[in-house]
């Protein structure tokens, strides 16, 4: 919208310096979107759509052991644990 009311002006050297800087900040306003979804994304991983706290948690000491070829393993006392989803989602989270 800036950028169409500079043109129905005239265009000048102090506009196309504008344009620029528009651009710029169009640029960072959209890689600091991405990066906020990713975050966002990050906090609450896809795994605790699809299982409960005690498999993502598995799953999660699995991938780490592969990734970082750090012996890593998980034992629980009680598969059948019920926790809210928000819990689950903040124990995952300081997990990781």
């Amino acid at each position: 919208m800036i950028k169409n009311k500079i043109l129905s002006e005239t265009i000048t050297a102090e506009s196309e310096d504008l344009f620029l800087k528009l651009d710029h900040a169009y640029n960072i306003v959209g890689s600091s979107i991405d990066t906020s979804m990713k975050l966002m994304n990050d906090l609450r991983n896809e795994v605790l759509c699809l299982v409960r706290l005690v498999d993502a948690l598995k799953l999660y000491s699995s991938d780490f052991q592969g990734e970082f070829k750090i012996d890593c393993s998980m034992a629980t006392m009680n598969q059948k644990l019920y926790i809210e989803k928000n819990t689950e989602t903040s124990l995952f989270t300081i997990v990781r």
